[in-house]
């Protein structure tokens, strides 16, 4: 069988193209969603994208969007700042290498079709290679002067500078909270609740910044953490200005498996993968429904289908799962000829359960619901 040759996407293409590209990063760097939305989705190549997904879902929840998710957006915008291609985004690829990766990139095992794909992919899904450009690089600093300063005053980002890696043990759910233990010190904080148990197990541990916010405790994780042993979480809680170190030296030494810092794609509306829904299905909320033939559009209707089971089983079913759940609702691909077969006096009671259980950024939806069941025709 004759492989045809890889084209990258840059390489097709137009002088249209890099146009709409550019107009939908100078809304995004305005905070205008539906412009950045419209523009980028006009691509082509970018009808898919995640990065486009997240775009529709800031433009649907509009004013509604709390400032720590149009924050986590930002994180993202400012990793694709014009003027970074030839420089910043090759040595943040280049460390997530190092570090993650001593061995040489595993192409079969992150999923790419073609060996020039690798350096997109772990740029988009290292999570070492994310934070250190973020963070220790100028990606967020080069945000905040280049960004509307009410989008960064909204957001709150700017106070996201600066804030130290940790290493931490993941505690139990407290109503909108979730205990954080420092894996070295046994100090608790208090962190928004985004959903990282419906995942990752309490008593696990795993890597994060700690971050402030305007809602709930008043602290968050500015990104998805990543798991990891107890060892090392302690060694970066005890050194957390010397954490790619103590993952390079860890990696090399076998402590910790080669791969560990390439994680599935995140979601900015959660503590958990992007499209984690695929739990609702039995698939796990790691399944790349990109790969997937049937894709997210064909199997969506079922996951709300799953979805009002459980709500059908009572609230404690709906809280264990109220975040993926969330994710459900607010992912683009629900559209609302979808939810329509699902808005039947049958399943008010249903509906009205989500609407009482899921985060405020998600409840809305399952709300309108309740009043479409009210419609006779609606079913």
């Amino acid at each position: 069988m004759t492989r045809r040759p890889y084209r990258s996407i840059t390489s097709q293409l137009t002088d249209d193209h890099l146009a709409a590209y550019a107009r939908a990063h100078e809304a995004e760097l305005r905070g205008d969603w539906e412009t950045a939305a419209s523009q980028h989705l006009s691509v082509p190549f970018f009808q898919r994208s995640t990065h486009g997904q997240r775009l529709r879902i800031l433009a649907g929840l509009g004013d509604a969007a709390p400032g720590w998710m149009v924050a986590r957006h930002l994180t993202e915008v400012a990793r694709r700042l014009p003027r970074r291609e030839d420089h910043a985004i090759p040595t943040a690829i280049e460390l997530g290498v190092v570090v993650g990766h001593p061995g040489g990139v595993d192409v079969s095992r992150i999923g790419c079709e073609h060996p020039e794909q690798v350096p997109a992919y772990l740029f988009a899904r290292d999570w070492v290679t994310r934070q250190a450009d973020v963070h220790e690089g100028d990606a967020l600093a080069d945000l905040l002067v280049a960004a509307a300063p009410e989008l960064v005053d909204r957001s709150g980002v700017r106070r996201w500078a600066g804030a130290p890696m940790g290493g931490f043990r993941v505690g139990e759910t407290r109503g909108e909270s979730l205990a954080l233990v420092d894996a070295e010190s046994g100090e608790e904080h208090e962190v928004l609740d985004l959903g990282l148990t419906e995942q990752v197990p309490p008593g696990s541990h795993v890597l994060g910044r700690l971050v402030p916010v305007e809602a709930g405790p008043g602290t968050a994780l500015d990104w998805r953490p990543l798991p990891i042993d107890e060892v090392t979480a302690r060694a970066v809680a005890r050194s957390p200005h010397h954490w790619i170190e103590i993952l390079a030296t860890r990696c090399r030494a076998g402590r910790i498996p080669t791969g560990f810092s390439y994680l599935s794609e995140s979601s900015t509306t959660s503590d958990l993968p992007h499209q984690s829904w695929t739990s609702l299905l039995g698939l796990g909320h790691d399944h790349d429904l990109g790969r997937d033939r049937q894709g997210p559009d064909r199997v969506i209707g079922q996951a709300v289908d799953a979805a009002l089971r459980l709500a059908d089983r009572g609230r404690e079913h709906v809280r264990t799962h109220r975040h993926t759940i969330a994710d459900l609702m607010l992912d683009p691909h629900l559209t609302p000829e979808r939810l329509a077969r699902h808005a039947t006096p049958a399943k008010r009671d249903r509906w009205r359960v989500l609407a009482e259980c899921l985060p405020p950024h998600a409840a809305a939806r399952a709300a309108e619901m309740l009043l479409w069941c009210e419609v006779p025709s609606a079913g």
